[in-house]
């Protein structure tokens, strides 16, 4: 079975909105079967009837069984796919024909799946900020019933939209909404007296971000200096990794071979795989990021004609996919945390999100060591010109995801690591003369740069 990881994102080709398609409203089925040498090769479809993108339709071969071959293909009906779905072929999951599915009555109006913390979190976050108004406002049947004293009367939706709109879909707010209600039978509320500093707000943002931007590695604060280093979860298969590499390194140099295939080694995507197979062929999880993006990238940039379709390009493509394919089915872990970070979407930042980037981005470093200082470097200085073309790549083609993915994520683990152990903030400000002030709220300033762009789709 098909299963697609997403969501995707489409602009519309005349209004220019974005709309965010969901991965669960893809139901591939096989439309056809031949043999070949090693078996079937099977072309599975999904189409879906968008009610304002009209028809949108996916297709994507398997060969040999187990294996995606070739790149999948969209039809988007002449609008603008600028974050496609990433495929897996799962024989795991059921086989499920939408059409048998239970009725609506019948589902739960909350899925079992969400059971990640997100759900937890809108629910405790409501039943903090607001009560029934029956526990404490005057109630007067002549001038009409409650007094609502404190502002209101707001309904769950309207509440949970208001803080989580930018972080969560419509549709996973709408839920746990409707499961409050349901569950107290309330439905007007009033909102309690009680105000959360930034701090609080902050910590809060920090534990969600961590959630949802994991990386299979750790943190770790030197002794002395309280600087947090990185270390790097080792590859379940080494010897396997180190052949995708060499494959990898292969299939670059027979693209780099030839002008006609239209890449040079000032292109973004070959410098951000030369620094992989260089500098992190030992971690795992950032090869899978790696991979990934500059798959993507490079397919964007077929569709819009900046690249060949060549075969030297098509078997790179094939094997970054492979590579990808191999780390996550031997790591579960890094499997988890690619479907986790594909419920993310990147929003447009703003001139001062950038620039509050550009601020925080020597603290961040001076904070760093290692590894984890390099590229917490690098990733900055790319997150920095996020405004501007880097080797001909732009936003819509994904560009500064993985970036904004590790550097919010892991400013998330070093602030909550700094809250569990309050003495590495002392040591840090002594080893770096950088005020404890100046080191909290600069981390404080990416995370809520990370909460204003970032958004994330409940599984």
């Amino acid at each position: 079975m098909i299963r697609p990881i997403g969501p995707a994102v489409i602009r519309h080709r005349d209004t220019g909105e974005i709309y965010e398609i969901p991965s669960n409203d893809l139901y591939f089925e096989d439309v056809s079967r031949h043999e070949r040498d090693m078996g079937p090769e099977v072309l599975w479809n999904a189409r879906i009837d968008h009610a304002e993108l009209g028809e949108l339709e996916w297709q994507v071969t398997e060969y040999p069984e187990g294996a995606i071959s070739g790149t999948p293909e969209a039809d988007v009906n002449g609008h603008e796919l600028q974050i496609d779905f990433d495929f897996e072929i799962d024989y795991s999951a059921p086989d499920v024909d939408p059409d048998d599915a239970a009725d609506e009555d019948d589902v739960d109006p909350l899925p079992t799946s969400i059971t990640n913390g997100d759900a937890d979190e809108m629910r405790e976050w409501f039943l903090e900020n607001y009560e029934d108004p029956a526990n404490s406002l005057p109630y007067s049947s002549g001038d009409g019933g409650f007094q609502w004293v404190n502002g209101g009367p707001y309904s769950p939706l309207e509440a949970l939209q208001e803080e989580f709109d930018r972080i969560y879909s419509f549709e996973s707010i709408e839920a746990v909404a409707e499961s409050i209600t349901d569950q107290d039978g309330t439905f007007d509320w009033s909102p309690r007296d009680r105000s959360e500093s930034l701090d609080e707000r902050v910590f809060r943002l920090a534990e969600r971000l961590d959630r949802h931007l994991p990386l299979a590695e750790r943190l770790v604060p030197s002794e002395e200096t309280g600087a947090f280093g990185m270390v790097a979860t080792l590859a379940a298969k080494p010897d396997l990794l180190k052949a995708t590499l060499d494959r990898i390194r292969d299939a670059l140099e027979d693209c780099l071979s030839s002008q006609s295939n239209g890449l040079s080694e000032n292109d973004h995507e070959v410098r951000k795989l030369r620094r992989m197979l260089t500098q992190y062929a030992n971690d795992p999880q950032r090869i899978e990021m790696d991979t990934n993006s500059v798959r993507k990238g490079i397919l964007a940039k077929i569709r819009t004609g900046d690249l060949p379709g060549s075969d030297a390009i098509r078997d790179l493509l094939f094997t970054l996919q492979d590579a990808e394919h191999g780390i996550r089915a031997t790591d579960a872990n890094i499997a988890t945390n690619r479907r986790i970070l594909e419920s993310a979407i990147v929003n447009e930042p703003s001139s001062d999100d950038i620039q509050a980037i550009q601020e925080a981005a020597p603290v961040l470093e001076a904070i760093t060591e290692g590894d984890l200082q390099e590229q917490m470097r690098d990733d900055l200085e790319i997150l920095a010109k996020y405004d501007r073309q880097l080797g001909g790549v732009t936003r819509t083609d994904g560009f500064g995801r993985d970036e904004i993915t590790r550097v919010v994520g892991r400013a998330a683990r070093m602030l909550l690591a700094i809250k569990k152990t309050p003495e590495i903030v002392s040591k840090l400000e002594s080893s770096t003369a950088i005020k404890v002030g100046k080191i909290i709220s600069s981390i404080g300033s990416i995370l809520l740069v990370g909460g204003a762009i970032l958004k994330f789709f409940l599984p």
